[in-house]
């Protein structure tokens, strides 16, 4: 209680979440007027408990205990440089879209009309990785495999990342760190790469790799050119290699140079593709050259193979 001599009083030390009926009485020496009509008053709102968050990896549903006397609550989640919030009448809110690979601190705030409790004590929420950015993978045909390397996350995390091959078939590899090395490759066979990431919990979107990429064969080695007997001006080069490791492979030969000695007299001359291992082209005697070859499948083409450079007899 409180007593005034004018038409206002002040109540200290109300305690929070309880609702009051107030009656005022008018008194003069020892007569009393009776009491006032009886006004209902809550007083604020106490904090809520700590709210329990049960993250759905992205989202979060947030529940706590109701505060009495409040009748809206406000959930707010505060983020490396991001804040998100909701309103409600219930004990219950879900955060949408939260940021990946972010820890949040989360709060509630109970409230009625124009006034609002303290916050409640924090809960905290770790949101999950990010998928991994700047996925590449390099394919090293000599081994018949693919190093697949992304950026690593910036806490510890599992990755598992897959190759699916243009019939379906699917190799795995799983690492702790920012690369992963597919073995067994077929040749001839166009694969597209994928990886995750997960802490056990929560798992990040997936990511791939932009473009597919082949299992095509490697440039051939050993190339070796013979020349054959000149006969009317001119001399047959014979061009042999190694042959590929992988089947199917088809070869293409090309000579670049210029003709008897004339820095103008360019040329640029190729075979036809052939699944042999040899192949003979004339050229005029005199003519200096430039030789390679290159490989390819049902996946694509290799690079050319090493420069093997002569001169035909003069």
């Amino acid at each position: 209680m409180c007593n005034s001599t004018n038409s206002i009083c002040t109540i200290s030390g109300v305690s929070c979440g309880n609702a009051f009926n107030v009656q005022v009485t008018s008194a003069r020496g020892s007569c009393q007027s009776k009491p006032s009509q009886t006004a209902y008053v809550k007083s604020k709102p106490c904090p809520p408990s700590a709210p329990y968050v049960n993250n759905s990896c992205g989202d979060a549903h947030v529940s706590w205990t109701l505060s009495p006397v409040a009748d809206l609550y406000h959930v707010v989640a505060v983020g490396e440089n991001n804040t998100h919030s909701c309103n409600t009448t219930f004990n219950n809110c879900t955060l949408s879209s939260l940021h990946c690979d972010q820890n949040y601190s989360v709060s509630v705030i109970a409230s009625h009309g124009n006034c609002s409790s303290i916050a409640s004590p924090n809960a905290t929420l770790y949101t999950g990785p990010c998928k991994p950015d700047n996925v590449s993978a390099t394919y090293d045909c000599k081994k018949s495999s693919a190093l697949l390397t992304w950026n690593e996350n910036s806490k510890p995390v599992k990755y598992y990342a897959s190759a699916v091959d243009d019939t379906g078939n699917m190799l795995y590899c799983h690492s702790n760190s920012s690369n992963c090395t597919f073995e067994g490759l077929q040749c001839g066979k166009t694969y597209n790469f994928t990886v995750l990431a997960t802490d056990g919990t929560c798992n990040s979107s997936i990511n791939d790799v932009e473009d597919s990429l082949g299992a095509v064969p490697c440039p051939p080695e050993n190339l070796t050119v013979e020349l054959l007997p000149k006969q009317s001006e001119r001399q047959i080069l014979s061009l042999s290699w190694s042959e590929d490791n992988c089947s199917n492979t088809e070869y293409l030969v090309k000579l670049t140079g210029n003709l008897i000695g004339k820095s103008d007299h360019m040329f640029d001359v190729s075979s036809y593709w052939t699944s042999e291992t040899y192949f003979e082209l004339p050229l005029p005697c005199g003519s200096a050259f430039n030789a390679t070859v290159k490989a390819k499948n049902s996946a694509g083409t290799s690079e050319p193979s090493t420069i093997v450079t002569g001169t035909t007899a003069s």
